[in-house]
């Protein structure tokens, strides 16, 4: 399994807790998450990135059990493994696209390639863009970047956070076949959390959270 998770629960300093289904994900499989506000998707996205440890249950990407990795440990598993989108995407405003796309690669341990992420970017759409900052780009362009930046270092699983709900209908599709076709590329896995109960006309694969 490239992805497991077992009696997977976060509890809150407030509220009660949260407890999640169990998640199995094979080689290349796409998993959609769909689920009202306060459901606790977003909380689900940050365990599964590490962002986040569970007050109980286990994580396991790629053999790895994360409980068992120190923060330090944690960060670099996670640069080399996963590639996170989140639904507004940060970038470090005074350094160029390009640049942030470098600095991922850094922070990961890899050895910086610049025709690589000119690749990358080439393949989205925004090759165009590599001297600018994020701040110039548009708000398609930046979800882009943040796509590249997920990418960057090959990561076995692919996680995104409500990537189309700010979409009309043709770029929300546009968008979650693009998230599709470059984790295919790639030999990722893509798990997306969402209230977007459209994406469910694209994804055959999906589980619905409730409170």
């Amino acid at each position: 399994m490239s992805l497991q998770t077992t009696h997977l629960q976060y509890q809150y300093p407030s509220g009660n807790p949260l407890n999640f289904p169990d998640i199995q994900l094979g080689e290349k499989e796409d998993l959609l998450i769909l689920g009202s506000s306060g459901v606790g998707k977003s909380t689900l996205l940050h365990l599964l990135g590490g962002l986040l440890r569970p007050s109980q249950g286990e994580i396991i990407i790629q053999s790895q059990k994360l409980a068992q990795l120190n923060e330090k440990k944690l960060d670099k598993f996670r640069g080399k493994n996963i590639g996170i989108i989140f639904q507004r995407p940060i970038f470090i405003k005074a350094l160029s696209v390009g640049q942030n796309l470098l600095l991922a690669q850094k922070m990961a341990g890899i050895k910086t390639n610049a025709e690589k992420a000119r690749q990358l970017l080439q393949k989205l759409n925004i090759g165009d863009k590599w001297n600018k900052l994020p701040a110039n780009l548009s708000i398609g362009e930046q979800q882009r970047l943040g796509i590249a930046r997920a990418l960057i270092n090959q990561p076995a699983l692919i996680l995104a956070d409500e990537p189309t709900s700010a979409l009309d209908d043709h770029n929300a599709h546009q968008v979650s076949q693009l998230l599709q076709l470059t984790a295919s590329e790639a030999n990722a896995n893509l798990l997306i959390v969402t209230h977007d109960q459209r994406l469910k006309n694209i994804f055959s694969n999906h589980i619905e959270l409730t409170a």
